[in-house]
């Protein structure tokens, strides 16, 4: 090898390579995440200077070419940029003992290059830092300054790299790296496009894998024209395994030198405080991935939100405490305003929009709402509780209670409701069934800042309504329905009215677990309880309830119906008696909002009443004549 081709980097390397992990990333993508944003910028550059000569980009046909070579697991990244010359590369690569030893980590972070000694100095760190991934870097390049001859640069590590004249034919710059073993996969033809993707998506050039264009280059973000519905399509496009999102809230503010683009939503699936991807973020900074799928972006409420957020800073200078004090921006601050804001306005605007939301993300909506007073105050109306009269509002629930007694009241239970329940039904009275999740903390909560309305637990008013009773003369209509298949359990009860004959009160074969569900929820508020008891408690509610629930038919003695069947099974017409127990036990499934074959329904009661005739269902006497 010629010495005369042979130059000095000038510093200690390894600690030039030290501060560049930490500033440019060591991740195993890192390689083809840095090339790309080299190679962007310097399609950049090229335009904003032919922009300032009259020229249009489009006529110097910018884009950026990726190629690998397999076998020599060799990653080739060329774009049609500024190109340098021989002396502007060594001069810049001699300088980087100076640039370093002047400039904080900070500092080298890649900004988007207003000048072309702005770029130089971001390229020239570039092969320094591909040796922690490559076994050498290759550089191809041409100015775009008139009169400029090709160049090749050639580094492999330690304290010197070779320049010669090169072969490049057009104006532009190819960096090639052979990568070490591990880093194979970025020379794998099934994993390079994804990854192109996955960062690149949204450079705001074409990637062209395979003289193919692979990436879509402008999100509606970055489109003038853009409306909410754009901003929906995009995401139905870009996850179309997923329902479409119930909220789409386009992002774009500027607090002085900081800009923020993208979009935040609500996912259409539905989502379990048990989910770990919760209020996950895509943060990009300068139109490239930089943190996907990163927790902690969104205010701690917003669980069910999810987003895709892009800024012209890296995200060091953005989500982090130490950067919060310096640039006095907090992006999950920032973001908590954009939300509230933006469901106020849905609410005034549009608030049957939110009805979906509120119905599929009860539970998080609710979390949510204790958490955060502001957010409380715009959505308690609309949280959705179940009333005996079906889901409904809070504030059709106080609606409901003033307009047949007069005062705002809010009547819940706090109880499991079991039997009671389809009498509140039957009398039609707007009762919340609050014995689960967070219900009873957000009525308490509303009652606090709602000082005009009354909070009343129905179960110290309307205990009344129903009465076990205990009497072994109803023992043969136990039997009965202990008979049915499935067999039933049957209990002897009182309540009014005495025309409803059954009723079906679930039982739950862990009582515990709508309390364990309680105290989850709420140490997600708090934060109180220790990570191990509540991991505990996560993988214990991850199980599932039971895979069937046990039914209680409770038999109401008063019943006309139920007196007769007793005293036909006394008379000895067991068959007729439980034919009326089948339709009986159905009757009840349907008045809990229960399956029922309406089919059997219509048999039996046919049955029943060519018995009353004395006949069979087929015409024939009963008894014969």
């Amino acid at each position: 090898m010629s010495e005369e081709h042979l130059y000095p980097i000038g510093c200690r390397l390894q600690g030039v390579i030290e501060l560049l992990g930490t500033t440019l990333g060591t991740d195993e993508n890192t390689p083809i995440r840095v090339l790309l944003r080299s190679a962007s910028d310097a399609n950049a550059l090229r335009a904003k200077l032919a922009a300032r000569q009259g020229l249009s980009p489009s006529e110097l046909a910018l884009g950026i070419r990726v190629s690998i070579e397999s076998q020599q697991r060799a990653l080739t990244v060329h774009d049609n940029g500024i190109g340098m010359t021989e002396e502007e590369l060594r001069r810049h690569l001699g300088d980087i003992a100076q640039i370093v030893a002047r400039q904080t980590p900070r500092s080298l972070e890649q900004s988007e290059p207003n000048t072309e000694d702005d770029y130089m100095r971001a390229f020239a760190v570039l092969p320094l830092h591909m040796v922690a991934f490559a076994d050498e870097v290759t550089i191809d390049t041409l100015s775009h300054k008139p009169g400029s001859t090709p160049c090749r640069l050639r580094y492999w590590g330690g304290e010197q790299y070779e320049l010669r004249p090169g072969q490049a034919e057009a104006v532009g710059t190819s960096v090639t790296v052979s990568l070490k073993p591990q880093y194979a996969h970025l020379c794998d033809a099934g994993t390079v496009p994804e990854l192109l993707r996955l960062f690149g998506d949204y450079l705001p050039f074409p990637i062209f894998w395979e003289d193919r264009q692979i990436n879509t280059m402008s999100p509606p973000w970055y489109q003038s024209e853009a409306t909410v519905a754009d901003y929906a399509a995009f995401l139905r496009s870009r996850y179309p395994q997923l329902p479409a999102p119930l909220l789409v809230i386009p992002l774009s503010l500027q607090r002085g030198p900081i800009e923020l683009r993208g979009v935040l939503w609500v996912p259409g699936q539905p989502l379990s405080v048990l989910d770990e991807q919760l209020g996950r973020t895509d943060i990009y900074w300068r139109r490239m991935l930089a943190l996907p799928n990163e927790a902690g972006m969104l205010p701690h409420w917003a669980r069910f939100i999810t987003g895709i957020v892009d800024s012209n800073l890296p995200p060091q200078q953005l989500c982090y405490s130490d950067a919060t004090s310096a640039s006095g921006f907090h992006l999950p601050a920032v973001l908590e305003e954009v939300l509230l804001d933006a469901f106020k306005q849905i609410l005034i605007e549009d608030p049957e929009s939110f009805a979906p939301l509120a119905q599929r993300h009860d539970q998080l909506l609710k979390l949510a709402a204790l958490e955060n007073d502001e957010l409380f105050e715009l959505v308690a109306d609309h949280l959705l509780f179940t009333t005996a009269s079906g889901r409904k509002s809070l504030a059709e629930c106080v609606s409901e209670v003033v307009q047949t007694t007069g005062k705002p009241t809010i009547r819940y239970q706090s109880m499991p409701l079991g039997s009671v329940w389809a009498v509140f039904r039957q009398h039609r009275l707007s009762v919340i069934d609050a014995s689960a999740g967070l219900d009873e903390a957000i009525l308490e909560k509303y009652d606090r800042t709602n000082p005009s309305v009354e909070l009343e637990d129905i179960e110290a008013t309307e205990t009344h309504l129903f009465e076990e009773v205990t009497n072994s003369n109803y023992q043969p209509l136990l039997e009965l329905f202990s008979e049915m298949e499935p067999p039933v359990t049957a209990r002897p009860a009182r309540f009014q009215p005495v025309s409803i004959a059954a009723i079906i009160s679930p039982t739950r074969d862990d009582p515990m677990r709508p309390q364990l569900e309680q105290l989850f929820l709420l140490s997600q508020i708090t934060g109180v309880m220790p990570a191990e008891a509540r991991s505990a408690m996560q993988r214990a509610l991850s199980a599932g309830p039971p895979t069937t629930t046990p039914k209680i038919l409770h038999i109401n003695v008063d019943s006309p119906v139920i007196k007769a069947m007793l005293h036909a099974l006394m008379a000895d017409q067991r068959e007729l008696a439980g034919q009326v127990a089948q339709l009986t036990l159905l009757r009840a499934q349907i008045a809990a909002g229960g399956l029922t074959d309406s089919g059997q329904l219509r048999d039996l009661s046919n049955d029943l009443l060519c018995r009353v005739l004395g006949y069979r269902d087929d015409g024939q006497p009963l008894q014969p004549q």
